[in-house]
C-alpha cells in the first residue's frame, strides 16, 4: 500500500470587503455560492486538498481575511508563516483593484518571498466592468504574479485558481529543499519565473 505525500501550505485571502473573498472559498471547499453572507471580522478558516500524483496531495489552509480597514492590524496578525496569498477585486470596482494593490504592496512588506495569485472576481457580470482584463494582466506580469478572472457565482475559474496556486507553491518548495543540497558554486541562470506562470495558467490541468 502506497503512502499518500501530504504538503500542507497556509495561505491568506486579502482584498476589499464585499469583494467575493468568502464566496470564493465557499465555492473552492463546498461548491456553493452563497449570495448573502455576513462580513468577516478578524478570519475564517477553511481548507482544500488538490491531487496531483497518485500519491501525492496538496492541502491549503485558507484563512480568509475581514476586508474592512478597521480590522487591518488585525488582518496583518493573520500573515504570519503564510507562503501564500490570494488578493482578490472586483472587475466592476476600480476602487478594489487599487485597494488591491496596496495591500499586496503591505504583505510584500511582511512576507517579501510569498506567492500571490491574483483575482478578478465578479466575471459573471463582466457587462458592468471597469476594471480591464488587460491592466490587470500587465500588473500581474510586472510584479511575476499568477493572475486569473473568476466567478464565484458561477465557478468560472475557482478551482483552477487556487489550484495553480498550490501547484506553484509545492514546486517552490521542492525547488528549495534541492537548493539546501546543491552546490552553490554550480553557475546556472534561472528560469525567469513569469514564463513558467504562463505556462501554469494554461497548462496544469
Amino acid at each position: 500500500m502506497n503512502l499518500i505525500k501530504t504538503y500542507q501550505f497556509k495561505v491568506v485571502l486579502i482584498g476589499e470587503s464585499g469583494v467575493g473573498k468568502t464566496c470564493l472559498a465557499i465555492r473552492l471547499t463546498k461548491d456553493l455560492f452563497q449570495q448573502v453572507h455576513v462580513s468577516t471580522i478578524g478570519s475564517s478558516f477553511y481548507t482544500k486538498i488538490f491531487s496531483f500524483k497518485e500519491n501525492e496531495e496538496i492541502k491549503l489552509e485558507i484563512w480568509d481575511t475581514a476586508g474592512q480597514e478597521r480590522y487591518n492590524s488585525l488582518t496583518r496578525m493573520y500573515f504570519r508563516d503564510a507562503v501564500g496569498a490570494i488578493c482578490v477585486y472586483d472587475i466592476t470596482d476600480k476602487n478594489t483593484f487599487f485597494e488591491a494593490k496596496k495591500r499586496i504592496q503591505e504583505l510584500k512588506n511582511d512576507l517579501p518571498d510569498t506567492t500571490i495569485l491574483l483575482i478578478g472576481n465578479k466575471v459573471d457580470v463582466k457587462d458592468q466592468r471597469k476594471v480591464k482584463y488587460e491592466e490587470a494582466a500587465e500588473y500581474a506580469k510586472e510584479n511575476e504574479f499568477l493572475f486569473y478572472e473568476s466567478s464565484a457565482k458561477s465557478g468560472e475559474n475557482v478551482e483552477e485558481s487556487f489550484k495553480a496556486l498550490a501547484s506553484l507553491l509545492n514546486q517552490n518548495n521542492q525547488k528549495s529543499k534541492k537548493e539546501d543540497n546543491i552546490d552553490i558554486s554550480f553557475n546556472q541562470k534561472p528560469q525567469k519565473k513569469w514564463k513558467m506562470l504562463l505556462n501554469y495558467s494554461n497548462s496544469i490541468l
